[in-house]
């Protein structure tokens, strides 16, 4: 089990966001800075909205805000006001620079389509929306993403993901901005669903060093959290099974919406696969069939306790449970009395705590739990039935 409790005090440019992203700008007319436009963003990702004010050198900053696709309204008397549409991705710093015209009679200008923003850090990134991810003939897990992104290879050992050249248990992997990690490999532990996923950012290089515990890469994953609008989703993949006449289903939901408009959002999600598959023991040939099943679900729970200050808790479990299973990697058996139960209940727990306490600084809070165990082996303690007894001449159980 794991548990984290992290409180920071830090100004905007210094802190590492793995749940949310910034986004800034310079406003100009006649190719001068301007000073004192209001700046106001929506967003169906964003309780309420947030507002700036332009400096005197032209910018503006809007930092922690949740991952999604804004509406930025500039504003100004005696000026032409300007909408531009803009995308705010996890673990990112978004830009939107405006020109801005004086005003002859009442109008606003709206910008739908800009060329891509310079860059504003030296971190190498590659984002991932679940549309695009749903669109591709490939898996949909966090690892499948990862793979997707440059510098990213399956070198480790029984393949497992390497970032960069690093070893696999040099990279961080993260839900919420909670690490997923499992202890062997380093690699993430199923805690989602699919169809939960909003957006996958992966770092792999110029990554900041307030992430911490890492010399490979970062993967941060961010959930759906609901919203003012009402929606859902039930998925059925379905695929050939073995025997090939059987047909296997993997099935997902998910639902969210308002409890109350712009201050309490809901969002759930489940997830169901059953599996059977066949094995066969080792010389005596004996056919047998392994029933397989996985459940998870996730409930989240996103609050706007006072204007800048939200609060974010989520719980997310997941079982994997199966019998006539064969102990340890490799094993082989030779009758039926050696196969035993597999049992892994895992689970995450997190509470987020945002909030702007002035113009200059951030305060953040986060407590998380992972629990993760598993059961695999005989069902008795009795000397004669669970002891392990092996065939000297070829090594295997018996």
């Amino acid at each position: 089990m794991k548990i984290f409790f992290v409180l920071l005090l830090v100004p905007y440019a210094l802190f590492a966001q793995a749940t949310s992203g910034n986004l800034l700008g310079t406003i100009t007319t006649d190719g001068r800075p301007l000073a004192g436009v209001s700046v106001t963003v929506t967003s169906p990702s964003l309780q309420g909205m947030r507002t700036a004010i332009s400096g005197e050198a032209g910018g503006y900053n809007l930092p922690s805000l949740p991952p999604g696709d804004y509406t930025a309204i500039f504003e100004m008397s005696g000026l032409q006001s300007v909408r531009k549409r803009v995308t705010v991705d996890v673990a990112t710093t978004s830009r939107a620079d405006v020109e801005m015209r004086v005003a002859t009679v009442s109008e606003v200008m709206t910008v739908t389509a800009s060329a891509a923003p310079a860059a504003e850090s030296t971190q190498v990134t590659t984002n991932f929306k679940m549309d695009m991810i749903d669109a591709l003939p490939m898996d949909r897990n966090i690892n499948a993403i990862t793979l997707l992104s440059p510098g990213v290879t399956e070198a480790g050992p029984t393949n497992q993901i390497t970032i960069s050249g690093s070893h696999s248990f040099d990279s961080i992997f993260l839900v919420d901005g909670v690490v997923v990690n499992e202890n062997l490999r380093g690699q993430p532990s199923p805690l989602y669903i699919e169809d939960a996923i909003q957006e996958t950012t992966v770092l792999t290089g110029g990554v900041s060093a307030e992430f911490g515990r890492f010399t490979g890469g970062v993967v941060s994953t961010i959930t759906k959290s609901g919203g003012n609008l009402f929606s859902g989703s039930l998925r059925d993949d379905m695929a050939q099974a073995d025997p090939p006449n059987e047909i296997r289903h993997h099935v997902a939901g998910t639902y969210g919406g308002r409890i109350i408009r712009d201050r309490l959002w809901f969002f759930t999600a489940g997830r169901y696969q059953k599996v059977d598959r066949r094995g066969q023991t080792t010389f005596t040939n004996i056919r047998y069939v392994v029933p397989d099943r996985e459940r998870r679900y996730e409930g989240k729970m996103t609050a706007q306790i006072a204007p800048k200050h939200s609060v974010i808790a989520s719980y997310i479990d997941e079982r994997e449970t199966a019998s006539n299973t064969v102990a340890g990697a490799g094993n082989r058996v030779v009758d039926l009395r050696s196969l035993v139960p597999f049992d892994r209940p895992r689970s995450l727990l997190s509470l987020h705590y945002n909030g702007i306490v002035s113009k200059n600084l951030l305060l953040e809070g986060q407590f998380s739990r992972m629990r993760d165990r598993f059961t695999n082996g005989a069902e008795t303690r009795d000397l004669l039935q669970g002891t392990l007894l092996l065939d000297t001449s070829t090594g295997y159980r018996m």
